[in-house]
């Protein structure tokens, strides 16, 4: 019958997209001196795990641009409670010397980023998003910008593809659907 299988309709990004931002040969970054350092952070509630992408920005020649997005680590916190995912993301904010973090501002977000503000707010800016389906519809569309764009560096190379928190990247990016509800974009 010659039937072609449409496989990436409605996913969020295709192998091939997605090939084309990973580097194979870039490991865990470091940040240097100079490096302007965000994260976002995730909250999750058992069963999911709350996870802190830690990314620099790398600001491009023409500052009208859009700068591009290198992502460093992943701290996945799957597992632990609070208060101890509380002082692992104060040990990240530390280790990585990030200046801003932006964090899930709904249900259980909100007393974690408030006891991240008191702890540390006057040395970082926590920046909380309250998630509403605007709102994560305009994350959506600037992720499948950047995606678009080549805005976002994927580090790949032998060591962090073993590692557990790139796995779990990869399934989870490569598995996301993405649908529209009126002009609302909603990825799951």
């Amino acid at each position: 019958y010659a039937l072609i299988w449409d496989l990436e309709s409605g996913m969020l990004i295709t192998d091939n997209d997605y090939n084309k931002l990973i580097n194979r040969k870039k490991g865990f970054g470091v940040p240097k001196d100079g490096d302007y350092i965000v994260a976002g952070l995730d909250i999750g509630k058992s069963p999911a795990s709350t996870v802190l992408t830690i990314v620099r920005v790398v600001e491009n020649e023409d500052i009208f641009e859009v700068p591009t997005k290198e992502i460093l680590n992943w701290v996945d916190l799957g597992g632990l409670d609070y208060e101890i995912q509380h002082h692992a993301i104060l040990d990240a904010i530390v280790e990585y010397n990030i200046s801003t973090i932006f964090v899930d501002y709904t249900g259980v977000g909100k007393p974690v980023v408030d006891r991240l503000i008191y702890a540390c707010g006057e040395y970082v800016n926590i920046e909380p998003y309250p998630f509403t389906s605007q709102s994560k519809s305009d994350m959506w569309y600037s992720l499948t910008s950047d995606i678009a764009a080549k805005r976002i560096i994927i580090p790949a190379n032998k060591t962090v593809r073993s590692s557990s928190q790139y796995i779990k990247f990869e399934e989870q990016i490569k598995n996301c659907q993405k649908y529209f509800n009126g002009s609302y974009m909603v990825c799951e």
